[in-house]
């Protein structure tokens, strides 16, 4: 199974700023994310939020660890590969002001098995 290491900057606008996310997963050979649980973190703004990928009730989310809420992807719908857009939105269950941001993916490195 190919392993990708994925860098996206998140695009406000139609412009780059300086939240990134890096995930380090598993595709399959049509190049869409495989199954299983994968590792990753967010910088945004100053802080770092390291956090685990799943698919959790027929969902794609970020697992943080610290609370109970996770954060939707629709990452899975999409082949892995630059250029490629893609969001993260907040929880359904969060009693937050609902939100979603657009992440570009800017680099992606595959090591093959």
């Amino acid at each position: 199974m190919p392993i990708v290491r994925l860098l996206a900057t998140c695009i406000d606008r139609g412009n780059p700023t300086n939240d990134k996310i890096v995930l380090l997963c598993g595709i399959d050979e049509s190049g869409r994310l495989k199954d299983g649980e994968w590792f990753g973190a967010w910088r945004r703004e100053e802080n770092l939020y390291p956090f685990v990928l799943s698919h959790v009730n027929h969902s794609w989310v970020f697992e943080y660890g610290w609370n109970e809420l996770s954060n939707r992807t629709n990452l899975n719908t999409h082949v892995l590969r630059g250029g490629e857009y893609f969001t993260v939105a907040s929880s359904p269950e969060s009693n937050e002001e609902p939100w979603e941001y657009a992440f570009k993916i800017t680099h992606l490195t595959i090591q093959s098995s």
